[in-house]
This record gives structure tokens, sequence and C-alpha cells, in this order.
């Protein structure tokens, strides 16, 4: 082999390792820059319309369209979410404790009648433990995953940050 081939293929397994590492290194970000993609996406028209206002200054442009998405989207956004997980906690909870099927057959016996009461008390029954029993799963998942995010602060707002640098250089440099 002649040296030039040498130097051709040490380069290449050089590149090849560097690409690697590389990738190593960045693929705990991979997530949150594909997010931060999808936001600079869709956020691009609000962007187009501020570098215009502020006379093609891109960097204000850029954090002032990032700031109105965490502002207009994402706080809020994470409120609905916290929300709403607490409220399927409690509805489970609440539905599980306090429904008392003996005084629905009770009611139903005095439109019904007696025998066609405890029938469909027995079949309500029947149907909400059922219904519980397919629920409990996912709401104690999306509960335990939901602690699991937000248990761990110090990882939620370094992601979200990172989030938002990358919208920000995304928007701004294309």
């Amino acid at each position: 082999m002649n040296a030039r081939k040498v130097q051709v293929y040490f380069f290449l397994a050089v590149f090849a390792l560097s690409v690697v590492l590389s990738f190593m290194v960045f693929r705990p970000y991979l997530g949150l820059m594909v997010f931060a993609g999808v936001l600079a996406v869709l956020m691009q028209p609000v962007y187009r319309r501020l570098r215009g206002y502020y006379r093609g200054n891109a960097s204000l442009a850029s954090l002032s369209t990032v700031f109105l998405t965490l502002v207009l989207i994402l706080i809020p956004l994470a409120f609905i979410a916290g929300t709403l997980a607490v409220e399927a906690v409690q509805l489970f909870n609440s539905v599980r404790g306090q429904v008392d099927f003996h005084v629905l057959a009770d009611t139903l016996a005095k439109i019904l009648g007696q025998e066609q009461a405890q029938a469909i008390a027995a079949e309500a029954t029947r149907a909400v433990r059922d219904v519980a029993t397919y629920a409990q799963p996912f709401v104690s998942g999306l509960t335990s995953n939901i602690v699991a995010v937000f248990s761990n602060t110090f990882s939620f707002v370094f992601g979200f940050f990172i989030t938002l640098m990358g919208m920000f250089y995304l928007l701004k440099d294309g």
C-alpha cells in the first residue's frame, strides 16, 4: 500500500470514531433537540413576523419568539398536564371509595321493582368494578410517570433550558 491510501483509511477510521463518539455524547439531548425543532417549525410564522417588526434583527426576533412560546404554550401546557393528572387521581379515588350500589338498588326498586333493581345494581357494580380494574393500571402508571418526570427537578429544568436554547438557535440560524 502506498502512503496516500494509508492516510485516507486512517482519516476515515478517525472520522468514523469521532462521529460515533459525538453521537454518544449528544444522544441524551436528541429528544430535546427534536422537540425544539418541532417548536421552531411551529413558531416560524411568528418569528418571521417579529423579524420584520425588528427590522431584520434575527437574535431579538428569535428571543421574542422563544419567550412567546414559553408564555403562551409551554407554561399553560405544563399546568394543564399537572391538573389533569391530579384530577384523574382524585376522580379514580372518589369513584372507587364512594360509590355505594346498595343505595342505587333501593332507589331503582321504587321505580322499577325489586327484581329489576337488583339486576341493574348488580350489573352496574360489575361494570364499575371492570372499569376500575382496567383503569387502575393506567391511572397508577400515569401518576407514577408524572412523579418520576417531575421528581428530578434539576433534570427537568435543564432539559427545558436546552429545549429553549435549541429553539432559539434553530430560529435564529435557520
